[in-house]
């Protein structure tokens, strides 16, 4: 996608190379000039900066291929990214979107595969504020990496997830009570609808990836947008749920950085510092 939209920007004012002055051209054109998938005009600053690191990535192959040096490379613009703001679900919220989703996976006169997509969506949202793990994460996830355990004081059941070769490397995750029914629930419905998915060991949990399925159930509840710091929601908010209800109840910080495969200055500068006291009254 980044090669496609760079090269539209070349072709439209016939680019015949990279300069300093073109590059600040390029910025002004992802900025405010292309017109995205959902329609909107231009790119956030962080977008804008990964088209920039995709073209820093272009020159360094050549340079290390030999076929240009670093004087044929020019300077590039400043650009400063913007952390982003958390966009998680509050308790009302997310019963609202657990309610809605169960709503849309009973209706009747869909096929298969549409109820299969949304079985899998209910839980999938369960798991991942259960669970804290990165998008990409759950999906790699296979059903070998998950183990299901009983605390020895309480006998309270919860699972332990292992994570290979996540974004910091392998982990082993602790989940939340609510992440062992929605396991088991979930392989219930695989065995249901085992036409359409395998079911195994070595097999991935999530087989399939639904970012748009998961988009309409956000719109079709009213959740899609974020009122509090008006930021459209996706599957990352679900990771970003875990982290600030574990904030809201009193968690270790370093408990809660250790489980997600975060550090504590990541969880404190971008999660806790933005914890209000209307959050923790809720």
């Amino acid at each position: 996608n980044h090669a496609k939209v760079v090269t539209a920007w070349i072709k439209k004012y016939k680019i015949k190379q990279f300069t300093y002055a073109n590059f600040h051209q390029l910025k002004k054109y992802l900025e405010s000039e292309v017109v995205k998938q959902d329609g909107q005009i231009g790119y956030a600053i962080n977008t804008v900066t990964h088209h920039f690191n995709f073209i820093r990535r272009m020159f360094r192959y050549h340079k290390q291929k030999g076929t240009i040096t670093k004087h044929d490379i020019p300077e590039y613009p400043t650009l400063k990214k913007v952390a982003g703001q958390r966009t998680f679900f509050d308790f009302e919220e997310y019963r609202k979107l657990i309610n809605h989703s169960i709503e849309r996976m009973n209706a009747k006169g869909h096929s298969r595969k549409t109820e299969l997509v949304r079985k899998m969506i209910n839980r999938y949202i369960i798991i991942m504020c259960g669970s804290g793990l990165r998008v990409d994460e759950m999906y790699a996830m296979k059903w070998k990496d998950v183990h299901f355990r009983i605390t020895r004081n309480t006998r309270t059941p919860f699972c332990s997830l292992d994570v290979v070769n996540g974004k910091t490397g392998n982990r082993e995750v602790t989940t939340k009570p609510s992440v062992p029914p929605a396991f088991k629930e979930l392989k219930q419905v695989y065995l249901e609808y085992s036409d359409l998915i395998k079911f195994g060991k070595d097999d991935k949990i999530f087989p399939m990836r639904f970012h748009s399925s998961f988009r309409n159930l956000l719109k079709s509840c009213d959740l899609y947008l974020d009122a509090q710091n008006d930021k459209k929601r996706d599957a990352k908010s679900l990771r970003q749920t875990y982290i600030s209800w574990g904030l809201i109840k009193g968690e270790k910080i370093f408990d809660i950085a250790k489980n997600c495969g975060n550090g504590v200055a990541v969880i404190e500068k971008h999660y806790a510092n933005n914890i209000t006291s209307k959050d923790l009254e809720d």
